[in-house]
């Protein structure tokens, strides 16, 4: 969207829904990762059930959601009264919210979630906030999926190849079917329902972050859950940009050529 210059309905839809959609995934990751974890703790499986289980998620989510706002309003104080080297200090509040959550046991995902819906929607400083980060991502990228790539073992996922393809299929049929039954219910415009789906296919930062703290928290299976999830993702990524503005085009919500 922004390096193409699109505005429009379908535009608007893709980023509104993509936040939405975001915030869903971490929270029902941050549900399912806990209690998985409990699962597989076998010092916990007699507590797996009952208040202790629901006492550990309502902090991890309500804790991390608290500590999300607290840090967007500390975002939100450093902007204003001081205001220099944002793309610095963010970098470095993101290293130490990191560290901070593992040490209380909170989802660093919905804690800087929450600070940047925090961040734009309790001032009027989210498009520089925005622009900060956008100065200072491409290094952090380049290094995330370095590290990532490097983790991935091909040996590991020849072996798991149909699910890789049965993953990126099913993921690409009902990406399809739920946009445009939800375009349809929602009463939208034929250049929305045919197209939109296509704003959904790129993955990066956030399923790839939880493959990787899968694989860190349980050896063994998360390693082949890794290495199916960053395959499908490889394909994704490579092939939703494209995607996404052919259905921008289509949808006529890219700018005329000078």
């Amino acid at each position: 969207i922004v390096e193409s210059g699109a505005r429009g309905r379908m535009t608007e839809l893709t980023l509104g829904i993509t936040i939405i959609k975001d915030i869903v995934v971490i929270v029902a990751f941050a549900l399912t990762f806990g209690f998985v974890s409990q699962m597989f703790d076998s010092a916990a499986t007699a507590v797996v059930h009952g208040h202790s289980l629901a006492a550990e998620l309502s902090w991890e989510i309500g804790g991390s959601i608290g500590f999300g706002i607290t840090l967007g309003l500390l975002i939100i104080g450093y902007m204003k009264y001081i205001g220099t080297e944002i793309p610095v200090f963010v970098i470095a509040l993101s290293y130490l919210v990191t560290v901070g959550s593992r040490a209380m046991t909170l989802h660093p995902l919905l804690v800087c979630m929450t600070a940047g819906l925090a961040v734009n929607n309790m001032s009027g400083r989210g498009h520089s906030f925005i622009e900060a980060i956008e100065k200072g991502s491409l290094p952090l990228y380049v290094i995330f999926f370095a590290i990532a790539g490097a983790g991935i073992d091909f040996t590991v996922l020849a072996d798991v190849w149909v699910l890789v393809l049965v993953l990126t299929i099913s993921r690409l049929t009902f990406t399809w079917l739920g946009t445009w039954l939800g375009a349809r219910v929602a009463g939208e415009q034929s250049s929305v329902r045919d197209n939109i789906w296509m704003g959904f296919l790129a993955q990066a930062g956030i399923t790839l972050g939880i493959a990787v703290i899968v694989a860190e928290n349980f050896p063994g299976w998360g390693d082949t859950f890794k290495s199916v999830v960053i395959g499908s993702i490889a394909l994704f990524q490579v092939s939703g940009p494209v995607l996404f503005k052919f259905g921008l085009g289509r949808a006529g919500e890219l700018p005329a050529r000078k």
